[in-house]
C-alpha cells in the first residue's frame, strides 16, 4: 500500500522532473567556478556550485513543504488526516489559504472552491463524528443508552420545519393524480384500503385519531388552502397532522419538482438512501444536526431551557434545567391563543450552530428510522440507518405541547407511521453529493445513470480521480543499442495514444486551465500544471475531417467532442488511436504526465527490433499483420493492438506499421526556415513503402492530422 510519505516522494519526483528547467536556472553546473550565471545557485557561499548546494536546495524545499509549521511534511499531514486537501492539489487547505492560492471568504478554513453549493432553505451539515445518546445518565431514559460514537457523511437539512404553505403546495400539485381526499383525510390515489393516511384536513373528523379541528389546511372543491387562526396567517407555521407516510410522500414529490431522485418506494415504504433526493433524516443525522456542533449538551444551545430558546410547555419546578419562572406546565405566552395548535412561525427562535431553527420544541419531527429501544447497543458506527424491523417510526425534538425533558436532543420518541397529531410535523434532508466534473449533476447520479464510470467503486467518477497517468497506459521496457544508429533505453507505450487517453488529458488540462477551446480548436494555455505549455498554439482539431477511401467512410476523422463543459469520445471509438493531434498537442500531452516523444532514431531502433525488421510488424508486411492500404476497415483506424500477436511484434509494441502516423520530437533542418518534425510508421491509407522502418515523413508542428505514442 502506498503511504503518505510514498505519495510525497512520488509527487516530489514529479515536481523535480516537471520543473527541471526552472530548477536549472538556480542550480547549474556542479563544480563550476562562480560566475554571474551560477552565483545564485551557490547556496552555501563556498565559491562553487556543488552537491552541498543541491542538498541545501532540497532541504529548503522540504522545509517549505511544512507550510502549517507543525513539523510534519504536508503530504503526511494530509495522509494522516491532520490536514484536509479538498481541492486535490496535495497542499493542505490552510496553506492554500495562507499563500493566497485559495480564498476563504467566510473564514471557516475551507477554500471557496471547496465550499458546498448554497441551497435555498437548506443548511449544510458537515460530516463528522459525535457522541450519540444521553451524556447525563441516569437523568434520561434507558433507550438513550449506551452513549456511542457515530460518524456521518455530510448532508443538507432544511433550516426550518416544513410549513403549512409548503405542504399545501404539495397537496395542490399532487391532486388528483397522486392523492385523493376521503372524509377530509388525504390518501395515496391508489390506496383503496385507506391503510396509509397522509394527513388530516380541517374537514376530517374531530378528536383522535384525525383531529380535524386542529388542522390548518382546508380542502374544498379540489383546492387545498391554509387557514387563518384567530385572524393570524398560518402559512409560515409548521404543518401538523401529517403521518410518516405523508412526510415521505412529500419528500418524493419535492425530489420530482427539483429534479432529484426519489428515495422512497411508496408501495413498500422502503428508503434507498443511496439515491440523491429528499428524505427524512435518520435519527443519528437528526441528533448530530440538532446538537449544532456542541458536544454532550442537553439542548442545541446548551444545558438549560426556557421560553427564550424554544416553544414548549415550561415548568421550572419539574426539571432542574428548566429555568423558566412557571411552577405549572405553561405554553409559550406568545403563541398561546387558546386554540390548538400553539405552533409558532418557523424561525422565530435563534438558530443552532448549524443554522437550524426549532429543532427543540414547536413540533415533533418524523425521522426515517424504524424504532427499537435497544438499537444503541448494536448500532453500527458509520451512517446508521436504524433497526431493520419494527412497526413504529422514530420522531424527535419535542413540541409546543411537551415538557423540557422531551425537548432534549437525546430524547427518542416513537409512534405508528399512520399517527397524525396536532403537535407533529417534519423537516427534510438532502444528501450532500459532490459534483466533481462540474456538469451540474451529483457524482452518484452520474455513476448510477452510466454517464460516468466508477471502475474502483469508490463513489468518485473515473474522470474525477486524481491519477498520475491516463488509464490504459502499458509500458514496455526496452534497451536497444541501435543497429543503424541511435538506440533506445527506456520505456515505450505498447500502443498508440487512444482517443480515450487524449480525451482524459484534455479534461484534466481543461480543469487545470492548461488548454482553452476556441471554436473547433483546442489551444494551449498557461495553467497550473507544471508541464510546459504552448500558449495559443493548436493542440487538437475537433472538426478534423476523415477520408473516404480504401473501404472506409470518413475514416480517421476526429472523434473527440466538446459540449461546452467537458470532452467526450464518440461511442465505439474510445480505443482507436487519436488523430488530428498537432506535434505541440502530442508534446503537451507528454509534458502533462512527465512523458516525452521519441526521437526519430529511437523510434527506428524500437521498430526494427534487432535490425531484421523492415517494417514495425516484422521482415514483411501484409494486411493480416498491419493496418495499411488494402486492409479495408470501415472506420479507417482500428482499435489499438488489433495488429500484432498477443504480445505485439518485436519488443511487444503494436501498430508501428500503419494505423496512424506517429509524431517524433526530431526536426529537420532547412536553413533559417521553420523546421518540420519527422513522422514515422505510415497510416491505414498509405501504401506499404510508407510503412517501412526507414521511411520518414515531415509535418510542421501546427498541423493537426496525426497521432503519436509516448515514451519515458
Amino acid at each position: 500500500m502506498i503511504q503518505g510519505a510514498d505519495f510525497f516522494c512520488i509527487h516530489f519526483s514529479i515536481f523535480l522532473f516537471r520543473n527541471r528547467n526552472k530548477l536549472a536556472e538556480h542550480w547549474l553546473n556542479v563544480g563550476c567556478e562562480l560566475t554571474n550565471y551560477c552565483n545564485c545557485a551557490d547556496l552555501d557561499a563556498s565559491g562553487q556550485v556543488n552537491v552541498t548546494d543541491l542538498a541545501l536546495l532540497l532541504a529548503n524545499w522540504l522545509g517549505m513543504a511544512d507550510c502549517n509549521g507543525n513539523g510534519i511534511v504536508d503530504s503526511e499531514d494530509i495522509a494522516s488526516g491532520f490536514s484536509k486537501d479538498c481541492n486535490g492539489n496535495y497542499v493542505p487547505d490552510e496553506c492554500d489559504i495562507a499563500s493566497g492560492f485559495s480564498q476563504d471568504t467566510n473564514g471557516n478554513g475551507i477554500p471557496d472552491e471547496c465550499e458546498p453549493p448554497i441551497l435555498p432553505g437548506m443548511a449544510f451539515i458537515p460530516g463528522g463524528s459525535f457522541q450519540m445518546g444521553d451524556s447525563f445518565a441516569p437523568e434520561g431514559y434507558d433507550n438513550e443508552l449506551p452513549v456511542h460514537t457515530v460518524t456521518l457523511d455530510s448532508f443538507y437539512m432544511s433550516t426550518c420545519e416544513t410549513t403549512n404553505q409548503q405542504y399545501g403546495d404539495y397537496l395542490n400539485s399532487a391532486y388528483p393524480g397522486q392523492i385523493k381526499v376521503d372524509g377530509g383525510i388525504v390518501y395515496a390515489f391508489d390506496d383503496s384500503s385507506k391503510s396509509y393516511p397522509y394527513c388530516s384536513t380541517s374537514s376530517a373528523p374531530i378528536s383522535y385519531p384525525n383531529y380535524g379541528e386542529c388542522s390548518q389546511i382546508d380542502y374544498s372543491s379540489g383546492i387545498f388552502s391554509v387557514k387563518q387562526k384567530n385572524g393570524r396567517d398560518m402559512t409560515a407555521d409548521p404543518v401538523v397532522l401529517v403521518s410518516w407516510y405523508g412526510a415521505v410522500a412529500y419528500c418524493n414529490w419535492r425530489s420530482q419538482q427539483e429534479g432529484y431522485q426519489e428515495c422512497y418506494n411508496l408501495s413498500t415504504w422502503e428508503c434507498d438512501s443511496s439515491k440523491h433526493g429528499y428524505r427524512l433524516a435518520t435519527e443519528a443525522e437528526w441528533e448530530y444536526a440538532a446538537r449544532g456542533g456542541l458536544s454532550g449538551k442537553r439542548f442545541p444551545w446548551g444545558d438549560t431551557i426556557n421560553h427564550n430558546y424554544a416553544n414548549y410547555q415550561a415548568n421550572g419546578n419539574a426539571w432542574s434545567y428548566d429555568t423558566s419562572p412557571f411552577s405549572t406546565y405553561t405554553p409559550h405566552p406568545d403563541w398561546n391563543d387558546g386554540i390548538f395548535p400553539y405552533t409558532s412561525v418557523v424561525g422565530s427562535f435563534a438558530a443552532t450552530g448549524y443554522d437550524l431553527h426549532d429543532v427543540s420544541g414547536n413540533v415533533w419531527e418524523w425521522c426515517n428510522d424504524r424504532y427499537s429501544s435497544t438499537y444503541y447497543s448494536s448500532s453500527p458506527p458509520n451512517n446508521p440507518i436504524g433497526a431493520i424491523s419494527g412497526s413504529f417510526r422514530v420522531y424527535r425534538g419535542g413540541s409546543w405541547g411537551h415538557s423540557a425533558d422531551l425537548c432534549r436532543v437525546a430524547y427518542r420518541g416513537n409512534g405508528d407511521p399512520s399517527l397524525r397529531h396536532y403537535h407533529g410535523g417534519f423537516r427534510v434532508i438532502l444528501s450532500f453529493q459532490p459534483d466533481c466534473n462540474g456538469n451540474g449533476i451529483a457524482d452518484s447520479v452520474d455513476i448510477a445513470s452510466g454517464f460516468s464510470q466508477d471502475i474502483n467503486d469508490n463513489g468518485i467518477p473515473d474522470e474525477c480521480e486524481i491519477v498520475l497517468e491516463p488509464a490504459g497506459m502499458i509500458w514496455v521496457a526496452i534497451d536497444d543499442p541501435g543497429v543503424y544508429g541511435e538506440g533506445f533505453n527506456g520505456e515505450m507505450s505498447m500502443y498508440e495514444t487512444t482517443n480515450a487517453q487524449f480525451c482524459e488529458f484534455l479534461n484534466a488540462a481543461l480543469a487545470s486551465e492548461d488548454i482553452v477551446v476556441d471554436s473547433n480548436d483546442v489551444l494551449g494555455a498557461n495553467g497550473s500544471n507544471d508541464g510546459s505549455d504552448f500558449v495559443g498554439y493548436g493542440y487538437y482539431d475537433l472538426d478534423g475531417p476523415g477520408v473516404t477511401c480504401d473501404g472506409a467512410i470518413n475514416g480517421g476523422a476526429a472523434r473527440i467532442n466538446y459540449n461546452g463543459t467537458w470532452f467526450d469520445v464518440d461511442s465505439g471509438f474510445e480505443g482507436h488511436p487519436v488523430s488530428h493531434v498537432s506535434q505541440r498537442g502530442a508534446t503537451a500531452f507528454c509534458n502533462y504526465y512527465g512523458y516525452r516523444l521519441p526521437t526519430t532514431g529511437e523510434w527506428r531502433a524500437v521498430a526494427d527490433y534487432d535490425g531484421t525488421f523492415n517494417y514495425g510488424c516484422g521482415p514483411i508486411i501484409n494486411n493480416s499483420i498491419a493496418n495499411y492500404r488494402g486492409s479495408i476497415h470501415p472506420d479507417g483506424t482500428t482499435v489499438v493492438g488489433s495488429f500484432g500477436d498477443p504480445n505485439g511484434y518485436g519488443y511487444g509494441i503494436c501498430d508501428m506499421a500503419g494505423s496512424v502516423w506517429e509524431w517524433t520530437c526530431s526536426q529537420t533542418t532547412h536553413g533559417d526556415q521553420p523546421r518540420p518534425y519527422i513522422i514515422r510508421g505510415g497510416a491505414w491509407f498509405e501504401a506499404a513503402n510508407y510503412c517501412t522502418v526507414t521511411h520518414t515523413g515531415y509535418y510542421y508542428p501546427h498541423h493537426s492530422v496525426l497521432g503519436f505514442r509516448a515514451c519515458r
